[in-house]
């Protein structure tokens, strides 16, 4: 019998909501729930091909393979049913079961999945339903 993944730790990522670093630098190109009036569940941060993706708060990987309408995703959990999702990349430069750290590079921003231009979509869930994640990353 599979032994099941143990459920990640308390990282006490909730007391970092609004502190969170960006997971790349780049500007917003689609806001939570809206893209081309398509309910969207995160933002889109355009930045060039290749820029360095990064953890926001630590955590375990515990996915980081192509999926349809993601293209390459790689997904975070940071325990408290918190976790964070990063799709369109070019690469991973974490695997699955890897424990990351704040500003650990992950990725690197690409254009998988269907996208026309590189960026970073970047997702924030609660429970597994989608939150803001403007609520959790430092305004500029």
């Amino acid at each position: 019998m599979a032994k099941l993944a143990e459920p990640t730790p308390t990282t006490h990522i909730v007391s970092t909501q609004g502190d969170l670093p960006w997971p790349v630098q780049g500007s917003i190109s689609s806001s939570f729930h809206h893209r081309d009036g398509v309910h969207y569940n995160g933002i889109v941060i355009q930045a060039s091909a290749g820029t360095p993706v990064n953890a926001v708060h630590t955590g375990r990987v515990v996915f980081a393979d192509w999926m349809r309408g993601f293209g390459n995703l790689l997904i975070i959990d940071h325990g408290d049913q918190i976790m964070t999702l990063h799709a369109h990349l070019q690469q991973f430069s974490a695997r699955p079961g890897q424990q990351v750290s704040r500003g650990d590079e992950i990725g690197r921003v690409g254009v998988s999945g269907g996208q026309t231009r590189a960026a970073l979509y970047f997702e924030v869930r609660r429970g597994g339903e989608p939150i803001n994640p403007q609520r959790w990353i430092a305004r500029r």
